[in-house]
């Protein structure tokens, strides 16, 4: 046993000063030669901060600085027959577990199906075992013992199974593979005489745990049997058992107090930190925590707008902070999602020129090189002269190397490919290349190895490119990574390995980290501080949905690390706010930011230790400018130094709120003989250093500062009354789907409707499939009917006759298009129809033990509900019957005809009737509709209402989803009403055996109608979609084209085809809402954009 009188547990709120005290403490026991004192830091980033602090005491040599991680190696190697490279990889151990879990049995709860188990599902398992491993399991006969004692012998089997299949895949290894464990290293040295590794060694302090597997805290205990040992903990709330902030440590604290016997020692601070800000610190989490007035600290709450302005703000901080000789050393940026974080940091900072260091994360499809890895696995899948042969041969790093190719490039190529309708159109010296390179990607994909397809990579030439010096640091670093990987599948495998490959590389994410740290302002997740602190904090991102917390994991996992605490993991909540806390303590100045909003609007919620800061103090936090000064704050006087051209143009934003054109003319004078702005090849508004910026430029700055501050003007999409004359636009006439595109993004419609934009790129495949669909349901309806106007009855038909018909039909049609449709689609559409006999697309999928179909579920879904042969439905089929079929209808509003082109209507014999839109695409919802999104179905039925007199009125619509065969369905998005007598609509459950009948329509099981009554459903249709469509119309008349202010997903940004030429800023889109009112001009917002569920006012039940 160690010697308890030698062993201490040194904790303090300053950080700094308790590792001092720990220096000293080793001092006085060092003898002054090397590695006599040993220091095992919990973080590697932490090594150089110890070692610099240890030169103000001794000298470097005396000093070792190492993880326990590198403690264990150093240990092992020196004392055991080995090195580093018989150490198992962590790819090898991720692809020991995918062979695992592939070779389970079948009706394991870990088995999900045929082929190789998911990446998330293989990541999570290799997480356990690792668990289970470090808490000294180190045998399938270990793990199912120890689970069994624990309670979960349901589970002991399963896991048993698991560890033992990954052990023999280890025994399968090649003799030259890396095979000990981390976990088997730390056991041997647990166990060992670690004095043999470091016989010069006087006394060791570990430093900044929070926690300790039981394996690390056996190798810990080994430590301070040999020598004499200090413990280095921040603690913010005193030296008794942990409490607030500090619970995160209490594993520690058991450990070393209670295990060890180790002595707490408190560690006085440093004089020049703020007492108010220990105060600050230690009352988080604590009921008695007295107030703190945060002006007596120099702890700053800020607001930023959002993420980007946020890291702008920083930026911008950070940079003044430098300017004013502040060492880049004592600067700190801790995020609490480095993932969100780290690149903009790294764009901003590179952008000011602030020195840093900041590791960053990388998906292999997100980089050059990962994408022409995968590009190429793609083409030996496929080795055709497609759309991944060309995509390959776009990228930077593909050069191929092959004889074929030494007289062309591969952008030559790939130009000619585009072009081209086969290869013979390429010319003789491209065709060669491109068959050379398809003919060595046949090679290598019948070969099926790895080694094969390494081979093909070179034939690409990407490592050559890739280890060119002018190629990015970042690049190369992706590559060995991918190596790696690929040096596992191979060592894992059995020859036959490229799939596996795909599906290894497919989940690669490699970490970037800095080399060098030294002199640059570092960037840090809150959760991987360490004990590391800083004089100048900056902590980012203190919301609630960013703050570091568990992830959702597998029941099994969960189980585990429940069922003991040798198995639990660190609560990563409770550990990042514990880290804040003592930054907080220790730092000279602190600066705590959450973004005000996402960009959708949506505003963010506090982290809980920032909510705790708040309700303390009292306190809000202080929305910030882009420049740092308070919003609402007179700017009067100010000036502000351009730390970046994007200081610049915001300034200028700024500016073109509050000064008129005479003034930005100079401002942007003076601005453009300094050079700030250059001329641009290809811009619209090109502007030129040597001549003083004309009106183009102050209208630019008037432009960017509507648009910052989300303020409806002409020049966000609001044309002049002049402008809108001289564009000619007669709104003479609408359809419902412009006054849907005019709902869902005014912009949108003011570019195709008003200026006759053509949608660039445009796939017109699915809307040919769409008229192709509506004229063969049209033909077949029409064809059934005795006379026009009469309601078509299927009741008599033979559902064989009725599939003969559709067949023909839809042949016949197919035949007469000029389109050529693709064959996946049309089995799709068309299998099953018939006989094989005379369809072709007959037997594509089995469905129920059937091929069926598009077209065959739509006549059972027909069959089912209007003639009901199974008497499934309780009060007989629906009551409506089908009568008109692609009908031209229309009616005037206040000089504005609205037509359109019914797809389907249906009425029942007294004259109630009922809209059908056919769809083959996307479909909306019954809110969509009810809250002004969507208007063909209340469109559809007051044109019936008003062109037809046999309808006495319109009860109800809905969208014929006819997508694909899995979820034909006559109810998607319906509107109606549940009614009363005789009752409108009834809902069913998922088998038709649930339902009414007897009704116009029905609803399925789970989708009651929104609205109860027929006078609500009036209300709906004779109150509410008028004025929505009266707003709609004078929002057009007056010019009023801004950019949608519905969320984004509503309103299908994403595959808007002017999005490039679109200003929306969604996430100020409440803010122009807001504007928009004030103005008091004409314009129509949905109420789902103002996320208001529309509900009518008429009292429920009244007819």
């Amino acid at each position: 046993m160690h010697d308890e009188r030698m062993s201490r547990l040194l904790c303090g709120s300053d950080a700094v000063a308790v590792d001092r005290a720990a220096f000293d403490w080793a001092a006085a026991r060092s003898e002054g030669t090397p590695e006599s004192v040993l220091y095992v830091a919990n973080q590697p980033h932490r090594l150089r901060e110890v070692e610099a602090q240890w030169e103000a005491i001794g000298r470097p040599l005396e000093l070792t600085a190492l993880t326990l991680d590198e403690f264990v190696d150093r240990c092992y190697d020196r004392t055991e027959v080995g090195g580093p490279a018989s150490r198992m990889d962590q790819p090898t151990r991720l692809r020991l577990v995918e062979r695992a879990l592939s070779r389970l049995p079948a009706g394991s709860s870990l088995v999900d199906g045929d082929g190789l188990p998911p990446t998330g599902l293989v990541e999570q398992v290799e997480d356990l075992l690792s668990l289970v491993e470090f808490a000294g399991l180190l045998s399938p006969e270990d793990v199912r013992r120890r689970l069994t004692e624990d309670g979960l012998a349901n589970l002991s089997a399963e896991l048993g199974s698991v560890v033992g299949r990954f052990y023999d895949g280890r025994d399968e290894l090649p003799d030259t593979a890396g095979k000990t464990l981390w976990a088997e290293r730390y056991r041997r040295v647990a166990n060992a005489d670690v004095t043999r590794a470091f016989p010069h060694t006087d006394a060791v302090i570990v430093g900044g745990f929070d926690r300790l597997s039981v394996l690390a805290a056996a190798v810990v205990e080994t430590i301070a049997d040999a020598w004499p040992t200090a413990a280095s903990v921040a603690r913010v709330t005193g030296t008794d058992g942990p409490a607030g902030v500090d619970v995160a440590t209490t594993p520690a604290w058991e450990f070393f107090v209670e295990d060890l016997g180790f002595d707490p020692d408190g560690v006085v601070p440093r004089a020049s930190r703020p007492l108010a800000n220990r105060r600050l610190a230690a009352a988080p989490f604590s009921p008695d925590a007295a107030p703190v007035d945060l002006d007596a600290t120099t702890v700053d709450t800020v607001l930023p707008s959002s993420l980007p302005g946020e890291v702008r703000y920083v930026g911008r901080q950070v940079q003044e902070l430098l300017s004013e000789g502040v060492d880049p050393d004592d600067v700190g940026v801790v995020v609490t999602a480095p993932s969100a974080y780290a690149h903009r940091l790294a764009n901003e900072f590179s952008a000011r020129d602030v020195p840093h260091a900041v590791a960053r994360d990388y998906d292999l499809d997100g980089t050059a090189v990962g994408a022409a890895l995968l590009t190429a696995l793609d083409l030996l899948a496929d080795p055709t002269p497609g759309e991944d042969l060309r995509t390959l041969l776009d990228n930077p790093l593909v050069a191929p190397a092959l004889a074929d190719w030494e007289d062309v490039s591969a952008a030559q190529v790939s130009d000619a490919l585009a072009d081209a309708e086969s290869l013979d159109d390429l010319g003789r010296t491209r065709r060669d290349a491109v068959e050379s390179l398809l003919s060595a990607a046949a090679a290598a994909a019948d070969d099926g190895s790895v080694e094969s397809y390494r081979r093909f990579l070179e034939d690409l030439g990407i490592e050559n490119a890739v280890e060119n010096p002018a190629t990015t640091g970042s690049q190369r670093v992706v590559y060995r990574s991918a190596e790696r990987v690929l040096d596992a599948v191979e060592r894992t495998g059995d020859g036959d390995d490229v799939e596996r490959a795909r599906h290894a590389l497919g989940a690669v994410s490699v970490t970037d980290d800095p080399t060098v740290r030294e002199g640059r302002v570092e960037v840090l997740g809150a959760a991987e501080l360490g004990m590391r602190t800083f004089d100048r904090v900056f902590v980012l991102g203190l919301t609630a949905s960013q703050f570091p917390g568990s992830a959702s994991r597998l029941a099994l996992v969960d189980a585990v690390t429940d069922a003991h605490p040798d198995f639990s993991e660190a609560d990563q909540a409770r550990r990042a706010e514990y880290r804040i806390a003592s930054l907080v303590a220790g730092a000279e100045s602190v600066t705590l930011s959450r973004p005000k909003q996402q960009l959708d609007g949506t505003e963010y919620i506090d982290a809980g230790i920032l909510a705790e800061i708040r309700r303390i103090t009292d306190t809000e936090p202080r929305r910030r400018d882009e420049f740092g000064h308070l919003v609402g704050q007179d700017p009067t006087g100010r000036r502000d130094k351009v730390g970046a051209r994007a200081d610049a143009q915001r300034a200028f934003a700024t500016a073109g709120a509050r000064a008129g054109p005479d003034t930005l003319g100079e401002y942007a004078t003076a601005a453009s003989s300094t050079g700030l702005f250059a001329e641009a090849a290809g811009s619209s508004d090109r502007l030129s250093t040597g001549i003083a910026p004309g009106e183009g430029v102050v209208e630019g700055i008037q432009t960017a500062s509507d648009r910052g501050l989300a303020r409806p003007s002409e020049r966000t999409g609001w044309v002049t009354p002049e402008t809108a004359q001289d564009l000619s636009f007669q709104l003479d006439r609408l359809s419902p789907t412009q006054v849907e595109r005019y709902a869902s993004c005014p912009f949108r419609f003011y570019a195709k409707e008003v200026l006759g934009l053509e949608e660039p790129d445009r796939d017109e495949g699915p809307i040919n499939r769409g008229h192709y669909v509506h004229e063969v349901l049209e033909r077949f309806y029409t064809e059934l009917r005795d006379e026009v106007g009469a309601p078509v009855s299927l009741v008599g038909f033979d559902q064989d006759d009725l599939e003969a018909r559709l067949l023909r039909i839809a042949v016949d049609e197919l035949q007469a298009v000029d389109d050529e449709f693709d064959d996946r689609w049309l089995f799709e559409l068309l299998a099953g129809l018939g006989d094989a006999d005379r369809n072709e697309y007959y037997n594509r999928t089995a469905v129920d033990g059937r091929p069926a179909g598009i077209l065959v579920r739509f006549l059972e879904e027909e069959l089912a509900l209007y003639v009901d042969p199974d008497n499934r439905l309780q009060d007989g089929p629906l009551t409506a019957a089908p009568v008109w079929f692609e009908s031209k209808l229309s009616f005037d509003r206040d000089g504005t005809t609205i037509r359109g082109v019914l797809d389907r209507g249906e009425t029942t014999p007294d004259g109630r009737a009922i809209v059908r839109d056919y769809k083959t695409g996307y479909t909306s919802s019954e809110r969509d509709t009810l809250d002004g999104l969507s208007f063909q179905l209340p469109l559809y039925a007051k044109l019936l209402e008003e062109n037809v007199d046999e309808v006495t009125e319109a009860v109800g619509g809905g969208y014929y989803r006819l997508k694909n065969p899995s979820d034909v369905s006559s109810t998607a998005g319906q509107i109606g009403f549940v009614g009363d007598e005789p009752p409108n609509a009834s809902w069913r459950g998922n088998s038709y055996n649930d339902g009414y009948g007897g009704t116009p329509m029905v609803y399925h099981g789970s989708d009651k109608p929104s609205i109860e009554s027929r006078a609500g459903f009036r209300e709906f249709l004779d109150e509410v979609v008028p004025r929505r469509l009266a707003s709609i119309v004078a929002g057009i008349e007056a010019g009023t084209f801004h950019p949608t202010v519905n969320d984004p997903d509503d309103a299908g940004c994403s595959n808007c085809p002017f999005r490039d030429a679109c200003d929306v800023r969604s996430h100020r889109r409440q803010l122009f809402m807001e504007n928009m009112e004030s103005e008091g001009r004409d314009a129509y917002v949905p109420p789902i954009a103002r996320g208001v569920e529309w509900a009518p006012v008429a009292e429920e039940g009244e007819n």
